[in-house]
């Protein structure tokens, strides 16, 4: 007797570029004209400093150093302007930007509309929850009716790429790798992970990446898939 494939309970998400995709140009020019005002810089110092910052911390694993706050204040502290004045109004021009310029990934709020009546929708990011929280409510409106469960750096203490991203997620599902499906858009931040943890992998892009067990070029074709898994 062929044994039945096990019953799929639940979709864990990554969320950015994934649920919806984000645009930074915008977002950055207005971060940089801020700080130039604040450090009587010019836009291109500040720029080019600001970048080299980040690329310090590009494979810093301590979430605390990865923070959007972290290179703000630190390039400010080289001018002697580091204050939370300073750096909240920083980021809240920042924030402001990338929310505005949020775009749902093309059917992905049909596809979770289609989803969470049937499945237990999770989303596992190494965003921090308070901006996530605003990200899905920009893209999803009221985004607790559709994911129940999220693991995010405060839950990890780490950064991406991790497994324990998916380990706690589980826990918090509770249920096998076997009964779970992981969508993202990078394979070595999100489905590597995953995989070595037994999940079963999606890619959603245009482009080829790593060695998921599927690759989907829009989310709705993730319903095909999930069937697939299930018959």
């Amino acid at each position: 007797m062929t044994q039945a494939k096990p019953k799929i309970k639940a979709i864990i998400f990554d969320a950015d570029n994934t649920l919806y995709t984000i645009k930074t140009e915008n977002a950055y020019n207005a971060l940089y004209k801020y700080l130039s005002e604040q450090t009587d810089d010019t836009i291109t110092n500040i720029r080019n400093r600001h970048k080299e910052i980040r690329d310090s911390i590009k494979k810093e694993r301590d979430p605390q150093k990865r923070t959007y706050a972290y290179p703000i204040a630190t390039l400010l502290k080289e001018y002697d302007k580091d204050t939370k004045e300073l750096i909240d109004k920083a980021l809240k021009i920042f924030w402001q930007k990338i929310i505005d310029d949020l775009e749902e990934t093309p059917t992905s709020i049909i596809t979770i509309i289609e989803l969470k009546d049937r499945y237990r929708l999770a989303i596992a990011s190494d965003e921090f929850m308070p901006v996530l929280q605003k990200k899905l409510k920009r893209i999803f409106g009221p985004w607790a009716d559709s994911f129940k469960t999220f693991v995010t750096p405060e839950d990890t203490n780490t950064m991406k790429p991790s497994e324990k991203y998916y380990q706690m997620s589980l826990e918090k599902l509770k249920i096998k790798p076997e009964e779970a499906i992981v969508v993202g858009d990078s394979y070595i931040r999100d489905l590597g992970p995953a995989k070595s943890c037994g999940i079963t992998t999606v890619l959603l892009g245009e482009a080829p990446d790593g060695t998921p067990d599927y690759h989907i070029k829009k989310m709705i074709e993730l319903k095909k898939i999930i069937h697939e898994c299930e018959d």
